[in-house]
Formats: structure tokens, C-alpha cells, sequence
């Protein structure tokens, strides 16, 4: 197709029709998550603790990720465990974005130990991390309604 004829088929507002005579245009339209997907409704999260990073190891969305950000709804119970991979002491600390501690787990070095943390979540968490190797244990949390 020349450019004056494109132009017409543009001018024309018949955008769908030249893509279909075209077919040279690929255009995808992507819809935000249904917010009833479950994309946020996991009550229950694992991970594993390495002086490297916390891995994710449940829900699957998170299988595998280093420090993987943690999704909740406001208002929800959430149960929170980890097990100690490296045998290191390792403890998970929950903050604001101001730094206050919000919940804290007890600490644990025993490797293949499990220690968990039920708390309700809330928006004004930001931040998981474990205090004794901060930098590199150290993810996110989102609490939205979306």
C-alpha cells in the first residue's frame, strides 16, 4: 500500500480496516488486572532466608524471586513464614516508610527451621527485611485494595 493511500484509508477513520487490509500493524491493548484475579489476595506467603536475599518460595508468583514483593489487601490476616536455608541467624522486621517496626519476628539459626508471623495487614507497610544483613535481605510490600 503507498503512503497516499494509507493516508486516505487514515483520514477516513478506517484505522481497523487498513490494519486488516495491511496486516502490518500490531496493536495489543492490555487491561490492568481484575483486582478479584487474586493478583492481591494471597493470605499466606513462604520464604526462604539466605544472607544473599529472602527467596520466594510460595505463592507461586513469587517461586524463585530474590526478595520478591509481597502483595496483601488492607485489613487482611496474613501468615508470613520462613525457613532458615544457610544456617545463618536471620529474624523478618516489617516497617512504614518512616523506619517503625510494625511486626518482628522472633530470630532463628537453625537450618530447616521454620518461624512464622501473623499479622493484619495494613497500607502503611512498605518494607521486609531481615536486621542483621539489611542490605541484601531486604523487599518490598504493597498493600492496596488493587
Amino acid at each position: 500500500m503507498d503512503r497516499r493511500t494509507m493516508l486516505k484509508f487514515l483520514a477516513s477513520g478506517s484505522v481497523a480496516s487498513f490494519a486488516s487490509v495491511s496486516g502490518c500493524i500490531n496493536v495489543r491493548f492490555t487491561v490492568p488486572p481484575d483486582p478479584a484475579s487474586g493478583a492481591y489476595s494471597h493470605e499466606s506467603y513462604t520464604l526462604g532466608a539466605k544472607t544473599t536475599g529472602w527467596r520466594g518460595i510460595a505463592p507461586d508468583e513469587i517461586r524463585s524471586e530474590l526478595n520478591p514483593e509481597l502483595k496483601f489487601r488492607p485489613g487482611k490476616t496474613i501468615r508470613l513464614r520462613w525457613t532458615v536455608l544457610d544456617g545463618t541467624r536471620h529474624k523478618i522486621i516489617i516497617e512504614n516508610s518512616v523506619g517503625k517496626t510494625l511486626y518482628e519476628s522472633k530470630e532463628n539459626s537453625d537450618r530447616g527451621e521454620t518461624r512464622t508471623i501473623t499479622f493484619e495487614s495494613s497500607q502503611e507497610m512498605t518494607t521486609y527485611y531481615c536486621p542483621y544483613h539489611p542490605i541484601q535481605m531486604r523487599g518490598d510490600v504493597l498493600c492496596t485494595d488493587y
